[in-house]
């Protein structure tokens, strides 16, 4: 691009008008350190970049640090990054692990308000309606009787919360 004669050889500086800063420093930053491994901001920051681009080896690499991180990083801002990047599917893995859910059933609602885009909420509120309907046909199967308007995946017996998690009833 140096020898090419393009404006940007003259000025030496490139611009990627359609790209984000913050997702090229997330690559560059990688690539730039090697030693170094994305966290899980980072790599979902990449995932738009490295799939246009064609980085298939840091796209893989930003896939699986999303996939395999500690629920503590699965922020409102983390969920909504990875949506946005066109990544339901990693969004729909961490709702289905057990040990997120169970965070999730302490306070639905911090994740609820803090969610910026339509299609993470989505996501989230289609996992709540299943929990709920999972919870009340076990409730029924068992014989019970409703308990009102509480939230079933709070309930000790939902598939949301492990059975070492105190009971808060």
């Amino acid at each position: 691009a140096q020898k090419s004669g393009m404006v940007e050889a003259t000025n030496n500086s490139y611009t990627f008008p359609d790209d984000d800063v913050d997702e090229w420093q997330a690559v560059l930053h990688r690539v730039y350190n090697p030693s170094s491994r994305f966290d899980a901001m980072s790599g979902a920051k990449a995932l738009r970049v490295t799939g246009k681009y064609g980085m298939s080896w840091l796209l893989e690499e930003a896939i699986w640090v999303l996939r395999h991180c500690d629920f503590g990083d699965r922020t409102p801002d983390l969920v909504d990054e990875v949506v946005q990047h066109g990544h339901q599917d990693i969004v729909e893995k961490w709702l289905n692990d057990r040990t997120a859910l169970r965070g999730l059933a302490e306070d639905p609602e911090v994740m609820v308000k803090k969610l910026r885009t339509p299609e993470a909420l989505r996501l989230l509120c289609q996992h709540l309606l299943k929990a709920t309907k999972t919870a009340h046909a076990a409730s029924a199967g068992r014989g019970e009787q409703s308990r009102g308007h509480q939230q079933p995946w709070l309930g000790p017996e939902s598939p949301w919360i492990d059975e070492e998690a105190p009971n808060r009833h």
